[in-house]
């Protein structure tokens, strides 16, 4: 990036975080501040629905402490028992004073007389058992609502929420004994709501506190609320009344805000939850002045950047543009006899002519230096290259990470089909196939460049072949960076003959113990018959004798079929067969007419020893042996991260559980498992492993498990 641009960003850079600075500073203060006089202006707003609600219960008290202390309501309580004898209790007073229920008991609170009234259909409604019998003696009364001050507030009935006030009627004028209460209820409902909704010119909502779908927002603030037991209004005093309702304020979006107070009922239990969605009138104007200033800010910082542009331009930027200029040139042609033509007093002119000094001074130095030069890379080249061992130079960072190879030799690329170009552009992790880390590890706990470490690990050449070699390796400082030198011997025939060597020491092993043991238990066993026939009279039966020695010489003519079959195991070296025509090839030596076959192998190979056939042989003629009741043969694949498993199935009687390893034990069952110990001991010679997981009772099942990098598809699977 040229210091044009550089400046161009570094001014927008600047301005940029001075609008985001002015613009957090408006959110932080400006907006906070409209969002505090919205908060306010929204309480005071919720403050008056409250009140309208509290002035409400208070009007119902009002009438009660009235009626409560007129004299013919006392007369009523001390001389009637008729509860149709009450002049109050007229249609025409629960339509003018839109109450509900309308109720006088006595001292003990059965009520003397009472009615209940339906607003909405104007007719005579029965009064509820619960408020008839509230304040019953033989009811559990609220606290605070029997008494001789009274109470007033709200209750939950099944009918909805009812606001409740109760006066006490004493006997006369001066308060003397309780002879009664007055109940007076009206319910909180649409229609209330509808005019506290007027009253206030607010949209509002009731919802039950204990209802168990509440919307969204109306949970948050559920969460919000404090716990307390103060009931929605209490008296102060005769007069005063306080109301006690915590509020809580949540933004609906960008529009509206939601007010929700939280309404308790008589004895401080939550009953109501009233929401007041308030127009954001005050936040929106708010958020406008801020997008007005932060425009006139950006438009002033255009330009005030605009200018200072125009004067790093005309005085700086252009001359040292055509100085950045002259030296690009310069140093792309390497032409150090050019110089630079820029005049000046300032310091870019002496920066100038400093620059066309040490041109000078360079001209001198590369003309002396090149003839050293060519002289010193032949003599590298030609000595680097006549190491038959492949070289490989790669530098490290100070975390032990391989970053990219710097140098090779011709053997390097001999081995691994890379031409020197593709090594460079290289990591060194691409042909380091095995255990990098650990490499890397043990190469850099060295304690000094004289030291190396050597270890055995394979490369991964151009066409995928993995490489076994051997490696010694050694850090060394390469112009100030670490750098890893690797000299690498190819192993590949080592390896080889090491494999082929111990697989001929265990198959010699093996077959020895089998020609030995076997054999010269048979013989022993004929020597100790004839013996016991000597010894024998002539008109002795002899026959038993016999059979037994034609059993045992069955017995070796058997060790020594198994020791010419394990004799021609790993001599000839493994290949990819075709699973599929191998299960074919090897059932088509039994008669397996009988069985139904289910194959799923899309044309898979394996990679393992060419007596693979004799696996299969034995797996199906197991069948056919054991699984007398065997119909059905199913030949399957399962293929995860890591291997494959070959599934050979049959539905036959299956293998006990303490028999599943016990029958690939060589001698298992008087030479019974003979077959099965062969098989695992062909797949062994690849790396294949074999076992039985079937349940018994359901069939047999051989699970042939095939590492990865030994199974192939010749078609696309599908």
């Amino acid at each position: 990036m040229d210091i044009r641009k550089k400046t161009v960003v570094i001014l927008c850079v600047a301005i940029t975080c001075l609008i985001l600075i002015l613009l957090v500073l408006s959110e932080t203060v400006v907006l906070d501040g409209f969002s505090r006089v919205e908060e306010q202006s929204a309480q005071k707003d919720t403050d008056r629905v409250l009140i309208a609600l509290g002035n409400d219960i208070n009007t119902l008290d009002a009438v009660a402490h009235d009626w409560a202390s007129r004299d013919d309501t006392r007369i009523f309580l001390l001389t009637s028992s008729s509860a149709t004898s009450w002049s109050l209790l007229d249609p025409d007073t629960f339509e003018r004073l839109q109450f509900n229920y309308i109720l006088l008991t006595n001292a003990n609170g059965t009520v003397i007389s009472g009615k209940g009234y339906d607003l909405d259909s104007h007719s005579e409604k029965p009064v509820p058992p619960a408020l008839a019998t509230l304040l019953s003696s033989h009811q559990q009364v609220p606290l605070g609502i029997k008494n001789e001050f009274g109470t007033m507030g709200i209750l939950q009935f099944p009918e909805g929420p009812l606001m409740l006030t109760v006066r006490p009627v004493f006997s006369d004028p001066d308060k003397g004994r309780i002879i009664g209460y007055i109940l007076l209820g009206r319910y909180i409902d649409a229609t209330e709501v509808s005019r506290l909704s007027s009253m206030a010119q607010l949209p509002l909502e009731l919802q039950p506190y204990s209802k168990t779908d509440l919307p969204a927002d109306y949970q948050v603030a559920k969460a919000r609320f404090p716990r307390s037991t103060s009931p929605f209004v209490q008296r102060e005093g005769k007069e005063a009344l306080t109301i006690n309702a915590p509020t809580y304020i949540l933004p609906q979006g960008s529009v509206m805000l939601g007010t929700y107070s939280l309404i308790r009922d008589l004895t401080g239990q939550p009953v109501l939850i009233l929401k007041v969605s308030i127009v954001r009138d005050i936040y929106e104007q708010g958020k406008s002045t801020t997008y007005y200033f932060l425009a006139l800010l950006i438009i002033a910082g255009l330009v005030f950047g605009m200018v200072i542009l125009v004067l790093l331009e005309k005085t700086v930027l252009s001359r040292i543009f055509n100085l950045s200029s002259r030296l690009r040139d310069i140093g792309e042609n390497r032409d150090f006899s050019a110089r630079v033509n820029l005049h000046g007093e300032d310091e870019i002119g002496s920066l100038a002519r400093s620059v066309n000094g040490m041109l000078g001074e360079l001209q001198t130095s590369q003309e002396h230096l090149q003839g050293r030069l060519v002289q010193s890379e032949e003599k590298y080249r030609l000595f680097f290259n006549s190491i038959t061992d492949p070289v490989i130079i790669y530098r490290s960072d100070v975390q032990n990470a391989c970053t990219t190879i710097i140098e090779t030799n011709d053997a390097a690329g001999n081995l691994l089909g890379y031409s020197r170009e593709e090594f460079l552009s290289m990591s060194p992790e691409t042909i380091m196939a095995i255990n990098v880390c650990e490499e890397r590890n043990e190469l850099f706990r060295l304690a000094n460049p004289e030291e190396f470490v050597h270890y055995e690990s394979f490369y991964r050449s151009k066409n995928g072949k993995m490489i076994p070699v051997e490696i010694n390796a050694r850090i060394f400082d390469e112009f100030g960076q670490r750098a890893v030198l690797t000299i690498a011997r190819d192993i590949t025939d080592r390896k080889m003959a090491e494999k082929a060597l111990m697989q001929a020491n265990k198959k010699l092993n093996l077959l020895n113990v089998v020609t030995f043991n076997d054999i010269q238990n048979g013989l022993f066993s004929i020597s100790g018959y004839i013996g016991l026939q000597k010894s024998l009279s002539k008109n002795m039966e002899k026959t038993e004798y016999l059979e037994k020695e034609d059993a045992t010489l069955r017995r070796i003519s058997h060790s020594l079929d198994f020791a010419k079959n394990y004799q021609d195991l790993g001599m000839k070296p493994p290949r990819w067969h075709n699973v599929f025509q191998t299960f074919v090839f090897a059932i088509s030596h039994l008669d397996f007419s009988r069985i139904d076959r289910t194959v799923n192998l899309d044309n898979l190979e394996i990679f393992t020893d060419p007596l693979l056939e004799r696996v299969f042989f034995t797996l199906a003629d197991n069948v056919i042996t054991h699984g007398k009741t065997a119909t059905q043969v199913t030949l399957r694949y399962q293929e995860n991260a890591e291997e494959l498993i070959l599934f050979f199935e049959d539905n036959g009687a299956g293998i006990p559980d303490n028999l599943k390893e016990k029958i690939f034990h060589r001698g298992f069952s008087a030479q019974k498992g003979m077959d099965l110990f062969l098989a695992r001991e062909i797949l062994e010679i690849t790396g294949i492993a074999i076992r039985e997981t079937g349940i018994f009772g359901k069939g047999a099942r051989f699970e042939i498990i095939v590492p990865r990098g030994s199974f192939r598809f010749t078609e696309k699977k599908g």
